[in-house]
């Protein structure tokens, strides 16, 4: 119940430069600027990971094939090698329901 209290943006204001540091490194965004800038990559990247969430729970997570799937779950800062396919997509669409259907932020998934 109290997630939902949250926004991506809110959440990304209250990090330290050290948090936001680390976020940017597990999204593969690079690390280095002003928290401001920071926290402008962030906000981009968890928009587009919002609207890819959104197709995909369109399409179904089944609909991926395995390179889509691991680069999806790349994007997320899920762990993806060395798991068990049908795993994976289970983790996924853990993902998307707890996002789309709990309306947890996404700031928040990736802070857990």
């Amino acid at each position: 119940r109290f997630p939902k209290l949250f926004e991506d943006e809110l959440t990304l204001d209250n990090l330290t430069c050290q948090q936001l540091v680390a976020l940017c490194e597990l999204l593969g965004l690079q690390a280095i600027g002003t928290n401001n800038f920071l926290c402008f990559q962030l906000t981009m990247r968890l928009r587009s990971i919002k609207a890819n969430n959104e197709l995909i729970a369109e399409e179904g997570v089944d609909s991926l094939n395995i390179k889509e799937l691991l680069s999806t779950c790349r994007t997320r800062g899920m762990w993806a090698l060395g798991v068990p396919e049908n795993h994976v997509r289970s983790l996924l669409k853990r993902w998307l329901d707890l996002h789309l259907h709990q309306e947890i932020p996404i700031s928040l998934l990736l802070l857990s």
